[in-house]
């Protein structure tokens, strides 16, 4: 189930033009994060699962706050307030069509009623 959804997020944000890349682990997750701090790696915007191989992925939205990385959460229990310490962060409910989860990915980065732009050079 978790790998399709992964699909579907790939193919919509590869259908609007953005590169995409996803990991299945808190740990990985935060590997790509030390990468992204050392320059080794960049990242624009994560869509952020809430729930990673059954691990609370609140950690990984703590360390792309304080890197200052946007983000939007993607969860299947929008109402249960696990994402209230980020309110900045867009919440997409599953399950999503492409139009809000585009949506959620340009108001995280502060384009809320834009089209989608895949320009990543404009958002560091």
């Amino acid at each position: 189930y978790e790998f399709i959804i992964a699909l579907d997020i790939d193919r919509t944000l590869e259908g609007a033009g953005a590169g995409s890349r996803h990991v299945s682990t808190v740990g990985n997750a935060l590997a790509v994060l030390d990468a992204v701090e050392s320059g080794r790696d960049r990242i624009y915007v994560v869509v952020l699962e809430l729930k990673l191989n059954h691990e609370s992925a609140l950690p990984i939205a703590a360390r792309l706050s304080k890197l200052g990385i946007p983000f939007a959460f993607l969860t299947g229990a929008p109402e249960n307030g696990d994402t209230r310490a980020f309110p900045n962060a867009p919440v997409v409910a599953k399950p999503f069509d492409s139009a809000s989860l585009l949506g959620a990915v340009c108001r995280a980065l502060g384009r809320a009623g834009e089209p989608f732009v895949p320009d990543g050079r404009r958002h560091r």
